[in-house]
């Protein structure tokens, strides 16, 4: 793991605009060159297995168009999308782990954190809980990857203990 610059472990952490937004645009590449072909191939008189490539690069481009916009959507309203670290807990906000709905905010104290870790296959930090559904935070916040994430939880965590 690499060293988290920012010395100080109580702070907030705002969603990584420019990170988001340059994930969306390959999205919405993706897409356009996914319509493209599909339309080729739909206009070539496939064959019907063919049309199966079809549906299915539609489908595709279909969802990598709607998380475009959504992604766009959710850097609009930046500032309701953060990981506060302080000397009580985290809480993230605007996720959808945050909430039913998919938004608000999910705090936890640290007294009730039992690991912090890097979910290798989904590359999230995983916060497991004592008797509630581990909170997932995505690298997205603060321009931290999930070592550097996990890390800076890690010390708030622990200079949490310190302090009491």
């Amino acid at each position: 793991m690499t060293e988290v610059s920012d010395p100080e472990p109580y702070r907030r952490l705002p969603l990584d605009v420019p990170g988001e937004l340059s994930v969306a645009r390959l999205r919405l590449i993706g897409a356009i060159v996914c319509a493209i072909a599909v339309v080729l191939l739909a206009l070539g008189d496939p064959p019907l297995l063919a049309w199966v490539c079809v549906l299915g690069g539609a489908a595709a481009s279909l969802g990598w168009t709607v998380m475009y916009a959504r992604t766009r959507k959710k850097t609009k309203r930046a500032d309701d999308h953060f990981v506060a670290l302080a000397r009580e807990g985290v809480t993230l906000a605007g996720e959808r782990g945050a909430g039913e709905s998919g938004a608000g905010e999910r705090s936890v104290p640290w007294t009730r954190v039992e690991t912090i870790e890097v979910d290798e296959e989904r590359l999230v930090v995983r916060v497991a809980i004592e008797d509630e559904d581990d909170l997932v935070i995505e690298p997205q916040y603060g321009g931290l990857g999930a070592y550097d994430l996990a890390e800076a939880l890690e010390r708030a965590r622990r200079a949490s203990r310190e302090a009491t």
